[in-house]
């Protein structure tokens, strides 16, 4: 089989002919503009994470200085080097006295235009239009979630998904030592990178990467550990950062769009909370394990062709958040991205998967980033009449429903994707197995 080939940067940016030289750059030029202007326009917006979490670390780094400060965890919640060295860098290369949120937002606004700009390069391999690879990239840099998670919110999900962005990239192209790579530094931002666990297990299966190669991804993390370590935070502490995060949860769902809203809500009502949540999460646990081995098994079979390779990276990062217990609100964001890169694939198939994508993770972002005002706001008349007592009310209904839909989306995309692996559903161009 033939494999899809990427072009040089050059080649990408000059594809076209000489008015599409021209047109293309000028093009991501307005795009990158507007989309710094949109974040500007929310870099003061503040939030419980950033008083309670980020900001004092930033100030405690500025008081005891960069190496003190990563010789010690940033956090009980347990969070890996990698954000505190990102954090540092942004503070040491930012003017003295920027305020604090810029400082933080900042990190996660780079990595919006990297993501960006990985999305746009992975559609003109697929398009030579150019116009298809300028839409992916505006698509990225202005969605709803992208905005809101990084620049208004001042959280970091971009960042280890722009990791996994890049490790689907090198699969697509086929470098599978730099897509195991990428992945590991993926590993070592966030644990929700292993959201893509069964899609690199699928990978495994069919032989597009060798066993041998996981190896990385522990090296990976160590590797990116030793500022920390040499600064001198524990390697025990380091190597056991996400036991400690997951022992903090203690809610069954955090607003995420899943189905553990409905267990969480009746139970909660029926006075069976918090003594029923260790069996239904382990309940959880055991499914998403099962799932995500039974995906992995099942998708080593067929050609692989780079719209099958992109839905199952899709469905991988829509199994875990899914049906894990704990989830926060914001776990559904590779998803986000992923399905918009699957929009720009194939506009006529995908766009409804990326919209209601962004709709369902819009709708749990409400309640953290603007329940506080919305419960202080009287009950508009029209809600009341509804037989509504606070405006976050209508809100849970939402997410409920959007928990519903993103389970319903998962049965859709696993669905397609065992058709396109029968070699029934694509026209694309195969990758090499």
């Amino acid at each position: 089989m033939s494999s899809v080939h990427p072009s040089s940067g050059a080649d990408v940016l000059t594809r076209g002919g000489s008015a599409g030289s021209c047109f293309l750059p000028l093009g991501l030029l307005l795009i990158a503009s507007l989309a710094v202007l949109v974040r500007v326009f929310v870099l003061d917006r503040t939030n419980l994470d950033l008083v309670d979490h980020f900001l004092p670390w930033l100030e405690q780094m500025r008081t005891q200085g960069f190496w003190e400060a990563i010789a010690h965890p940033f956090s009980k919640y347990g969070y890996t080097p990698f954000y505190s060295y990102a954090i540092g860098i942004a503070d040491a290369i930012l003017p003295a006295g920027t305020d604090a949120k810029i400082v933080i937002k900042s990190v996660s606004i780079v990595f919006d235009f990297i993501a960006a700009g990985l999305v746009f390069f992975m559609v003109r391999l697929r398009w030579h239009d150019p116009r298809y690879g300028l839409a992916a990239f505006a698509a990225v840099l202005f969605a709803p979630t992208v905005v809101l998670n990084g620049a208004y919110w001042g959280q970091s999900d971009i960042i280890y998904t722009s990791f996994l962005l890049a490790c689907i990239y090198a699969l697509l192209v086929g470098s599978s030592v730099w897509a195991v790579v990428l992945f590991g530094v993926a590993l070592a931002i966030k644990a929700q990178a292993v959201w893509l666990g069964p899609f690199i297990l699928m990978m495994v299966l069919r032989g597009r990467i060798r066993w041998r190669l996981l190896v990385l991804v522990p090296a990976v993390y160590l590797i990116l550990a030793l500022p920390a370590l040499f600064a001198g935070r524990s390697l025990f502490e380091i190597a056991t950062v996400y036991a400690t995060q997951a022992s903090t949860q203690s809610m069954l769902t955090y607003s995420a769009a899943n189905l553990h809203f409905f267990p969480h809500y009746f139970f909660m009502h029926l006075g069976w909370w918090p003594e029923i949540i260790p069996f239904i999460a382990k309940l959880g646990m055991v499914l998403t394990a099962v799932l995500g081995l039974l995906f992995a098994w099942r998708a080593a079979r067929g050609p692989l062709e780079p719209e099958a390779l992109l839905l199952a990276a899709t469905v991988s990062a829509l199994i875990a958040p899914q049906f894990l217990p704990y989830m926060h609100n914001r776990y559904f964001f590779p998803a986000d991205v992923l399905t918009l890169v699957l929009a720009a694939w194939r506009p006529a198939t995908y766009w409804p998967a990326a919209v209601l994508m962004q709709a369902s993770s819009f709708i749990t972002y409400i309640s953290f980033l603007w329940g506080a005002r919305l419960m202080a706001s009287p009950v508009p008349s029209w809600l009341s009449a509804a037989g509504f007592t606070n405006n976050l009310q209508p809100v849970t209904g939402l997410e409920a429903l959007a928990g519903i839909a993103n389970f319903l989306l998962l049965l859709w995309c696993w669905r397609r994707l065992l058709v396109l692996l029968r070699g029934t559903g694509g026209t694309t161009q195969p990758l090499a197995e």
